[in-house]
């Protein structure tokens, strides 16, 4: 005759193990996000600021021996 062993229930359950997770990674991301620390600032006088301009992209290319493509 077969005995039914009555099995243990774990101690952590799998949908507690996940809500807990989520809820700490809520609340480490809101305390970066909150956090004025966290945010860099930079003052308009200490960038440099320039003038897009359009035209030709001159490449110079300066090697040692003879240069080839690698397509041939």
């Amino acid at each position: 005759m077969d005995i039914i062993k009555p099995k243990k229930p774990p101690l952590l359950k799998r949908p507690l193990i996940i809500g807990v997770t989520a809820l700490s990674f809520v609340a480490i991301a809101s305390t970066f996000l909150i956090s004025s620390e966290s945010a860099y600032r930079v003052e308009r006088e200490q960038l440099m600021l320039g003038i897009v301009q359009s035209g030709d992209l001159q490449v110079v290319v300066d090697g040692y021996g003879m240069l080839r493509s690698d397509k041939h």
